[in-house]
């Protein structure tokens, strides 16, 4: 990850009673929708974790307070249905969903070497 100094970090080691997952990630959400940002989530691989179950669940209550915030995720299929089973994240059930096949190697072979400009053996 690279810093960004025109973003200030922030830090609830002061206090963390007051610490709120929800309002601090509706609250980012919300100042980038009022520059006018919109805000793609993405996550690779994902898994069935009580952790990913809140943070789903957070990323739902900003969908009905109509933020500007949109979720893209990677994973096996069965660890994508695993969420099912969650009552409260309906949306997650709802959601487009698009199941693609395996990667063509000779696909990827050939962007990079478009892309990179590097000859076949170094792409492979």
């Amino acid at each position: 990850m690279m810093f960004n100094p025109r973003f200030k970090t922030i830090s609830f080691t002061d206090d963390d009673r007051y610490y709120s997952q929800e309002a601090v990630l509706t609250d980012l959400i919300n100042k980038a929708n009022k520059k006018k940002y919109k805000v793609l989530i993405g996550i690779d691989d994902i898994s069935k974790t009580q952790s990913m179950v809140k943070f789903l669940s957070i990323f739902g209550s900003t969908i009905l307070e109509g933020l500007q915030v949109y979720l893209i995720v990677t994973g096996l299929s069965q660890n994508i249905e695993d969420f099912s089973s969650e009552k409260n994240l309906t949306f997650f059930k709802r959601a487009d969903s698009k199941e693609i096949k395996a990667l063509n190697r000779y696909d990827i072979v050939y962007m990079y070497e478009k892309l990179l400009k590097v000859d076949t053996a170094s792409a492979f």
